[in-house]
């Protein structure tokens, strides 16, 4: 593995970038302290921006880690979104991505997740990259299912949130099956 830590990238329309505290406005208004966005990803949403930014203080600590890969999604000088990639065993990474209901279904979350996953095979050296989510939301199996991930299976009773248990589905795509659809 060659782990270099949240770089900045760009595709098309977005710069994926790491975090910094002046971004805690954004975040908290375009996504964090909305209902609609933090119960797709089991969150209780921000009651304050005391709260994004204590939020923000550990993501920006973590990057002192060159295996923490966490970046916010930025989209005309505003962040919309985040998309993290963490590390498992055997070369591989778990990702997860949010992003602000204003920029639901405008496609921001496959375009940042394909240039994320294109990054974790070509530069750091990943084998595997998966990503799951409640069978609430299944937008987010779309998305995956766009980027080239495959269905794998139904994970029953997975998290507890709120004292009640969620069925996750989990999809994956190997670095294999990357390099033949490019």
């Amino acid at each position: 593995m060659n782990h270099t830590g949240t770089v900045t990238l760009n595709t098309e329309r977005l710069t994926l970038r790491k975090f910094n505290h002046k971004d805690a406005k954004d975040v908290f208004q375009n996504y964090f302290n909305d209902e609609r966005v933090t119960t797709n990803i089991l969150r209780k949403p921000h009651e304050s921006i005391e709260a994004t930014q204590k939020l923000l203080n550990d993501y920006i600590s973590s990057y002192q880690q060159d295996d923490v890969y966490h970046w916010a999604i930025e989209y005309d000088g505003a962040v919309i979104g985040e998309i993290t990639a963490t590390g498992h065993y055997a070369n591989s990474f778990k990702l997860g991505a949010c992003i602000g209901y204003n920029y639901w279904n405008r496609g921001f979350v496959t375009e940042a997740m394909r240039e994320v996953i294109h990054f974790l095979f070509e530069k750091v050296g990943a084998n595997r990259i998966f990503s799951s989510n409640g069978v609430h939301n299944p937008a987010s199996g779309r998305i995956q299912e766009k980027c080239g991930m495959l269905y794998e299976g139904l994970m029953r009773d997975y998290i507890l949130y709120n004292d009640e248990y969620y069925d996750v589905t989990q999809y994956a795509i190997l670095k294999r099956d990357y390099c033949k659809s490019t």
